[in-house]
């Protein structure tokens, strides 16, 4: 990430999925606030190297297969989402960012149409970084 990892993550919080995790560089930087990170990696080779950095964590992770358009998750099983500079690589953004709707608790009920879910929405917890400058 441009910005530091740690000013970035700082407010995150809870049960984490981490979309398109690459080598897992962001993995030390989890506050002791996350209760666990769930690191998704579509890549054999940069998934390897993910679980390698996992090891070294000091917040319990899991290194899964999987991609953005279809999310190893159910509805509603995480607090927040870090997606940092993969949406770029993403052939279909729209459905990534339905998938980080659908596994975010807070949002899980408003995509719902829930109206009590749509007001707890605000407070969700989605960390992107763009890959365009």
């Amino acid at each position: 990430m441009v910005l530091g990892h740690d000013r970035v993550l700082v407010r995150v919080s809870g049960r984490v999925i981490e979309v398109g995790v690459g080598n897992g560089l962001n993995f030390a930087h989890y506050p002791d606030s996350v209760t666990d990170v769930l690191a998704v990696e579509s890549e054999d080779r940069l998934r390897a190297r993910a679980e390698k950095a996992a090891g070294r964590a000091r917040v319990p992770v899991r290194v899964v297969a999987g991609h953005a358009g279809a999310l190893p998750a159910e509805d509603g099983e995480f607090d927040a989402a870090v997606a940092a500079l993969v949406l770029c690589s993403v052939g279909d953004v729209d459905a990534a960012l339905a998938e980080i709707r659908r596994v975010l608790r807070q949002l899980a009920g408003a995509a719902k149409g829930n109206p009590a879910a749509c007001t707890a929405a605000r407070r969700a917890q989605i960390i992107f970084v763009s890959c365009r400058s």
